[in-house]
């Protein structure tokens, strides 16, 4: 499991600005800072909470954002999904009514087993299965040639 990054300990000689507002519960009496307060390295709240400031001069465009870090978590981990939908029962490949065919791959979990089954793109299913109004879009109908 990948482990956060330590903040680096600050410059006691330059200026750091809050990117956010926050109660420092490190120190006695939990001061509040405001978002955009200034103070200087050697400063007791910018060594008790180093993640709370930026470097003065730092644009507002690079400063941390909540969204940003579960963005960046999300990006690091691995979230792709191992299957597309969960269903309580599969559907059922169909051989000859009328049917809609899957327009691409499709990862189905059974939510009674648990198990994770593979459909082809080209697989036929009937109209009437309920992962075809689930997945409209992944379904085309049918074409059928007339026979000679």
């Amino acid at each position: 499991m990948p482990r956060a990054a330590k903040t680096p300990k600050p410059d006691p000689s330059s200026i750091y600005v809050a990117w956010q507002s926050a109660a420092v519960g490190a120190l006695p009496d939990a001061p509040v800072v405001q978002q955009g307060t200034r103070l200087r390295g050697d400063s007791e709240v910018v060594q008790a909470a180093p993640w709370l400031f930026v470097l003065d001069g730092t644009p507002e465009s690079e400063w941390p954002t909540a969204h940003r870090h579960v963005a960046e978590r999300m990006e690091a981990a691995d979230t792709t999904p191992a299957h597309d939908v969960n269903v309580a029962s599969l559907p059922w490949a169909l051989e000859d009514r009328e049917a809609v065919v899957l327009n691409r791959p499709l990862m189905v979990r059974d939510d009674t087993s648990g198990k994770v089954h593979e459909f082809a793109a080209g697989t036929r299913f009937d109209v009437s299965e309920p992962i075809v109004a689930t997945l409209p879009n992944a379904f085309d109908a049918e074409k059928r040639g007339r026979r000679r």
